[in-house]
């Protein structure tokens, strides 16, 4: 028979596993998109979900693998025009040769508050990924 300090910590071990797995995905989940043309393979991956107060801005990375090629690969992003978000740079990057991760910059500077959907699909050597997607929350700013 289970007693209530058992009970307790059976609920205290469960909580506190159910917040590791959360701020573990918080951190570092991905989403990744892959693509293949015969044995070559291409994948983008971005992280799932990317905070950003208004006129304010997030730093995220974006990272290719290759199979059977070491060719450029661009990866471009489809950022929905109606939230106001930009990507620093633009919203097609170009990974040389020997590049496997890039660090880019959110600009939430006419953003509006809300979640919304940035994709993003690599080509490179014939290949085209499928989406990988990034939910970008905005929230309001601070005043």
């Amino acid at each position: 028979m289970i007693d209530d300090t058992e009970k307790f910590g059976m609920k205290w071990t469960a909580i506190v596993t159910t917040f590791a797995f959360l701020f573990a995905c918080l951190a570092g989940c991905t989403d990744t998109g892959s693509g293949k043309k015969g044995d070559k393979e291409v994948k983008v991956s971005v992280p799932s979900t990317l905070s950003v107060k208004q006129d304010d801005s997030a730093k995220f990375k974006v990272s290719i693998t290759r199979t059977k090629f070491d060719g450029a690969v661009t990866v471009k992003f489809d950022v929905p025009s109606d939230s106001g978000l930009t990507i620093d740079g633009g919203n097609e990057v170009k990974f040389n040769k020997d590049d496997k991760e890039k660090e880019l910059t959110l600009m939430a500077k006419d953003a509006k508050d809300g979640t919304f959907s940035v994709k993003a699909n690599a080509t490179g050597e014939g290949v085209t990924t499928s989406n990988a997607e990034m939910k970008v929350t905005v929230t309001k700013k601070s005043d």
